[in-house]
């Protein structure tokens, strides 16, 4: 498990290399408090994510999740903490803590990977809901799906790029998991398996689609932050006569030509 103050510190913070005259007891103790609520926190993460997992595994082969209440659990306790978390970093900020702002930061970033996991937890299990009951509309759902499919553009940076891939992998996960259901149901008509399959390879094209989008943005992100940094090389070299380096400003010149004639 990391440390919560895994940014500045080898290891966990010990308040007692703080030599300060005033509540050295208090400060310790709520640092330690504060140290094994946010490990608590991961560990439900992470537990919540196994189990998340596993349940998909399960829905993808046709069969009810098991562990959806358990999941929620986790993290609806993960919250309570973070709820206490806060408190006690406010407390600890107040009290001239020399880390407070980056055990905010941390804090801020757990609460940010819980709140993104009940969004995912609320997803993913909707469709269990739905499975659940015996009077499901395939018919009406594999439509809803379809038309949430048609509506879906594509980011225009990488970070929304990157959320649409993790927001569809869920969506086609969900939508393979309908197939198993349509295929032990033998009174379901032609036209709805049709249906189906025209949505299963439509989110799969747009997996892939998104998918390449990803890998060129992120190779265009990567080529930009080399040209910024070329730029600014370039900037700073001194190729005035002040310069009696000739053959570095000669190689430096040649090289600068040849990369924008192959431009």
């Amino acid at each position: 498990m990391h440390s919560l103050f895994r940014k500045r510190n080898k290891g966990k913070y010990s308040p007692t290399v703080q030599t300060r005259s005033i509540s050295n007891k208090e400060l310790s103790d709520l640092i330690e408090q504060l140290q094994k609520n946010a490990d608590q926190v991961e560990r439900n993460i992470v537990d919540t994510e196994a189990k998340m997992q596993s349940d998909l595994a399960r829905m993808q082969e046709g069969q009810l999740p098991e562990h959806r209440d358990a999941a929620l659990q986790n993290v609806s306790d993960s919250e309570k903490l973070l709820y206490v978390l806060e408190a006690d970093s406010a407390i600890a900020k107040h009290m001239k803590h020399p880390q407070g702002d980056m055990i905010a930061e941390d804090i801020r970033q757990l609460k940010e990977r819980v709140t993104n996991l009940r969004g995912k937890h609320k997803q993913m299990y909707s469709l269990a809901v739905k499975e659940a009951d015996p009077r499901v509309n395939w018919d009406t759902l594999v439509d809803e799906k379809l038309d949430k499919l048609s509506s879906q553009s594509f980011g225009t940076d990488l970070p929304l790029v990157d959320s649409q891939v993790e927001q569809h992998n869920i969506f086609h996960n969900e939508v393979k998991a309908i197939g198993p259901h349509l295929a032990k149901d033998k009174e379901q008509n032609s036209e709805l398996q049709a249906k189906y399959q025209k949505l299963l390879t439509a989110s799969q094209a747009r997996q892939q689609h998104l998918s390449s989008l990803q890998d060129y943005m992120q190779r265009c992100t990567n080529e930009l932050y080399w040209l910024d940094q070329q730029a600014k090389g370039r900037m700073q070299y001194d190729w005035s006569d002040r310069n009696l380096d000739y053959p570095s400003r000669r190689r430096q010149y040649e090289n600068f030509i040849n990369r924008n004639l192959e431009a």
